[in-house]
């Protein structure tokens, strides 16, 4: 459990998301060839993780859910088993504080190792995480079909922006289409890690050593996340993957 605090603690403090380049052999190994796939990451959306520059985020017009297309995440042959990959999407909390939101959406995955999973978070002033849910207690692995998952997260008046997306951990590929976010009533339980005492406290102590041992990091980090947040959506963009 005190592994997934941590890598839950670097999902959150990862630098500004970059692109990642990808070899045709790397390619070959993949389930599908590149001829399925286009060269950019779907519009709107970046890669990023603890070890992003062994995956490649594109799309695929012959794998989907619904639609013309999705989002593909796979893993590069230097992929290794104590890392992982994200896609990530960040917006403005400003239409949002006060209320409950759920974010859902369908995952597929092929020969995923370790594990595969939505996730959500909340953000306040300086990093801080006012609300979060990688899907940790209910992860999926393995080759699935497509699947349904959700999270949600309640978003307090202080929340200053909204990072979400799906995350990959170890070698295979993941696809993911038809995201939605959209607010839910009191009645629908919140799925915030936060509420859990025990994982609160981990996950604190877990932000607070990365705080005091990657300062320089951490600071370059809140500052990159500060000159982003004017441009920021106020609202999801290409949540199908047509755009």
């Amino acid at each position: 459990m005190r592994r997934l605090i941590i890598v839950a603690a670097a999902a959150a403090l990862s630098l500004a998301a970059a692109t990642a380049n990808q070899t045709n052999a790397e390619m070959a190994a993949t389930a599908h060839t590149a001829a399925s796939q286009t060269a950019q990451a779907p519009k709107g959306w970046s890669l990023t993780g603890s070890h992003r520059d062994n995956y490649y985020l594109t799309t695929d017009n012959k794998v989907r859910h619904g639609g013309k297309t999705s989002a593909t995440l796979i893993s590069k042959n230097s992929a290794s088993e104590d890392g992982f990959g994200s896609i990530k999407q960040e917006i403005k909390a400003d239409n949002y504080r006060g209320r409950r939101l759920r974010y859902s959406g369908y995952v597929k995955a092929e020969l995923a190792t370790l594990r595969t999973a939505l996730w959500m978070r909340v953000e306040g002033e300086d990093g801080k995480i006012l609300a979060f849910d990688n899907m940790d207690d209910r992860p999926s692995k393995g080759t699935t079909s497509w699947k349904k998952y959700e999270i949600v997260l309640d978003v307090p008046e202080s929340a200053q922006h909204i990072a979400l997306g799906a995350l990959f951990e170890g070698k295979g590929q993941i696809w993911v289409d038809d995201l939605k976010l959209e607010t839910v009533g009191q009645e629908v339980a919140s799925t915030d890690m936060n509420a859990s005492p025990e994982l609160k406290q981990e996950m604190e102590e877990a932000d607070e050593e990365y705080r005091l041992t990657r300062k320089e990091e951490f600071e370059r980090s809140v500052r990159q996340t500060k000159e982003r947040l004017p441009a920021m959506p106020a609202r999801p963009v290409n949540f199908d993957f047509e755009g």
